[in-house]
């Protein structure tokens, strides 16, 4: 019987590596539709340690939810970094609930979550003038990855 599952999403080509580089582990890749850039791995190896990077309290995500996970060559990853702590500072005036930006050393992957009460509040910051930047790294492809939940109040 299965206990523990962890999950992660990403490209396809972020979440094969990750398969090659745990071998030892059982993962099942499984992919929307057919956009490669939408993914999600699942740890089927029962085992309550995860391999996946970081975590959230899951009462920190309420409302909408936003993942962008973003994967750049060695020579831009600072620069994005830079942009995105730009972007997420900027999200406070837009009503940030919870920011969170995510980067592994070993690989080229950032990884940016945010919530809000309101979907119109990310709507606004999305399309106003702080974000502008991040429209360069966010052109559909395997370098890119984006979703928006809608999470359940109890």
């Amino acid at each position: 019987m299965l206990i523990y599952l962890h999950y992660t999403l990403g490209s396809h080509g972020l979440l094969a590596a990750m398969q090659e580089q745990y071998g030892d582990r059982t993962f099942s890749l499984g992919q929307v539709d057919a956009d490669p850039s939408r993914c999600v791995l699942f740890d089927l190896s029962n085992r309550p340690d995860t391999v996946f990077n970081a975590g959230v309290d899951a009462d920190q995500l309420t409302g909408l939810v936003n993942l962008q996970s973003f994967n750049v060559e060695k020579s831009e990853r600072q620069l994005l970094r830079q942009r995105l702590a730009n972007a997420l500072d900027d999200a406070k005036n837009y009503g940030v609930k919870t920011e969170l930006m995510l980067t592994r050393n070993d690989n080229n992957a950032t990884v940016m979550l945010t919530s809000w009460e309101e979907p119109q509040q990310f709507e606004r910051w999305e399309t106003g003038p702080g974000y502008e930047p991040l429209l360069k790294y966010s052109a559909p492809g395997p370098a890119y990855f984006h979703d928006n939940f809608v999470m359940d109040e109890d």
